[in-house]
């Protein structure tokens, strides 16, 4: 994990927005990306971009007028479990073909909706059919109470069939293949110069927090390389392309006699990264991330915490919102950490929590992964490694910054004192009504 790139971190929606929108519109050759989301009726923010329109789809026209060539790789979900962001993935695409027409004939368009090819086997399938068809029975409901049909729903079009009355019915003997992981990542690079990693999906205008980095250096070329090759990379059609600074989650399937839900990983470099620098933390591990539910990582944090009585930890878990199963698995290693940690881990939630973790002063991953095994072993995922002090150190002070309040003392951002300050201020705001609160810190609510 080594070499030289400049680095730039945003915080937030309200940063980071204005700045893709400039970056959008400062490329002079090429736009690569692979995004979990994108919507181009998203208001602009900046005013360069509103400039040229007041919607994402006025700038994907203008910037193809240029002459730039764009390439977008858009993640596909399961249709089943998923319609709506199904029917949103590709509605994007339709609209983005449309603005391919208005930017004239020598527009330079590709844009792919990718669905990880990963299934379930033959067993878990067959068990699972009679929740597949009950849902599928909701799906068709809401459709034929709608007017749009199976517009930009592809993914349904094998699975329903439609009766004499022009209503939308289940295949009763049809045993769907349902993908469990996804396309995860969030990567932009520009002009093969320049690579934002992480970030807000471009389908949500709110301005909370999500950190996304900016980076020059040897880590483009590798983003762009994983960026040429993921789609054949976990069809099992190539091996993946070597990195350095730069940590992927890909898989493949495990074939359809398998009796596994999940796919096979085939590179867990984020959760590698995680291992190996909780081993090296010696005073502070600062982690947030949208889920916790990794055992593997759990049991590593508590290794480090009972081999070192000097090691503290802060944890930023958003308000639990995935099914009772991942919300109880969450809460069991909550409680294992607590056991081992005591009185030096504080958990914390506020209005969100992003994808970084922060070990002392010397070394940080950021990227769009969960640290939970789908956002570790099962979903394609990217995030970089920052070794750079000056950059872990701003990283770490605007990270913290953010859930205190602008007063905030020295003690709140120290190694030794942070976790008792964060605590004793998480428990004034728990008791204050929201307008009277300091910051945005509470304690996390596990229910």
């Amino acid at each position: 994990m080594s070499g030289r790139s400049s680095t730039r971190t945003f915080i937030t929606g309200d940063e980071v927005f204005p700045a893709l929108e400039r970056a959008f519109l400062d490329a002079s050759a090429s736009i690569d990306a692979s995004l979990r989301a994108f919507d181009p009726h998203l208001p602009l923010h900046s005013p360069e971009g509103q400039a040229v329109g007041a919607v994402w789809f006025d700038l994907i026209v203008h910037v193809l007028r240029r002459g730039v060539r764009l390439r977008l790789v858009l993640a596909d979900v399961d249709p089943v479990l998923h319609p709506a962001r199904h029917r949103a993935c590709w509605r994007s695409v339709r609209m983005l073909w449309a603005a391919a027409e208005l930017a004239g004939p020598a527009a330079l368009l590709e844009v792919v909706a990718a669905r990880h090819p990963a299934t379930g086997g033959l067993l878990p399938r067959a068990l699972c059919w009679p929740a597949m068809q009950r849902r599928l029975g909701r799906i068709c409901a809401v459709l034929n109470a709608g007017p749009d049909g199976l517009r930009d729903l592809p993914g349904l079009r094998s699975r329903l069939r439609q009766g004499a009355d022009g209503r939308l019915h289940p295949r009763r003997m049809h045993l769907s293949r349902t993908t469990l992981c996804e396309h995860h990542q969030s990567l932009l690079i520009f002009d093969r110069a320049r690579v934002h990693v992480g970030g807000p999906d471009l389908a949500d205008g709110a301005g909370g927090h999500d950190v996304q980095v900016v980076m020059e250096g040897p880590v483009v070329a590798e983003a762009l390389a994983h960026l040429d090759s993921f789609l054949a990379v976990v069809e099992g059609l190539r091996p993946p392309a070597p990195a350095r600074r730069l940590l992927r989650s890909l898989s493949r399937p495990r074939g359809a006699a398998s009796w596994h839900t999940g796919p096979t990983p085939i590179v867990a470099e984020v959760q590698q990264a995680h291992d190996a620098l909780i081993q090296r933390a010696g005073s502070l591990i600062y982690i947030e991330t949208p889920a916790f539910g990794d055992p593997l990582t759990a049991r590593r944090l508590v290794r480090a915490a009972r081999a070192n009585p000097e090691l503290q930890m802060i944890l930023i878990l958003p308000s639990p919102s995935a099914p009772w199963r991942a919300r109880r698995r969450q809460m069991r290693l909550l409680r294992y950490l607590r056991t081992a940690f005591g009185p030096r881990l504080f958990v914390g939630g506020g209005e969100g929590a992003t994808s970084v973790s922060i070990f002392d002063d010397h070394a940080a991953i950021l990227g769009s992964a969960a640290l939970d095994r789908p956002g570790l072993r099962w979903n394609t995922e990217v995030g970089v490694y920052l070794n750079v002090r000056r950059d872990v150190w701003e990283l770490r002070r605007r990270v913290m910054g953010h859930w205190l309040p602008a007063d905030a003392g020295a003690e709140c951002f120290s190694s030794t004192g942070a976790v008792r300050a964060w605590a004793a201020l998480a428990a004034r705001n728990a008791a204050c009504a929201p307008q009277d609160r300091s910051g945005r810190l509470l304690p996390h609510a596990p229910g």
